[in-house]
């Protein structure tokens, strides 16, 4: 498969002030414009490995409970994350000051650290909802129990 075979072209319209918006961050981070919106839609879409782990899992056990959660505070990292960049980046299009660079510049770095951490737990409890639970009902042996399962909540 070539590398044109991976991609769709499409035509997008997006308001003016986005473009200049997206652009600077594009700038900033020396990628591409096409790499930005890319970086950017491929953040906002859930893992697919979430949504299995999502389906095996109990309704009502707690790693679920955990795993809902840290997916549900990833998404606020990342969301506070791109309003932060978006300030920075139409201040640096606006080329208007911004006294409070260093604290928006300390919160990113906060932010960055905390995101990766939570990746790397949620990936922790995917594997474990599907090390646990992923093996269909009928292929369970008797004797068999799920490995590192969690209680289930009453």
């Amino acid at each position: 498969m070539n590398e044109e075979d991976r991609y769709t072209r499409i035509t997008l319209r997006i308001p003016k002030d986005l473009h200049q918006v997206l652009t600077a961050a594009a700038e900033r981070t020396s990628k591409s414009l096409n790499a930005e919106i890319i970086g950017r839609l491929q953040a906002s879409v859930p893992d697919d490995t979430e949504s299995k782990a999502l389906a095996v899992l109990p309704e009502r056990s707690s790693i679920r409970d955990d795993l809902v959660s840290a997916i549900a505070h990833l998404n606020a990292l990342r969301n506070e994350k791109a309003i932060l960049e978006l300030r920075v980046d139409l201040a640096v299009t606006a080329r208007s000051p911004m006294p409070d660079i260093r604290v928006i510049s300390a919160r990113l770095d906060m932010l960055n650290f905390e995101i990766t951490r939570c990746e790397k737990q949620i990936e922790q409890f995917k594997a474990e909802a599907l090390e646990a639970y992923a093996t269909p009902p009928d292929q369970v042996l008797v004797s068999e129990k799920p490995k590192r399962a969690r209680k289930s909540k009453p």
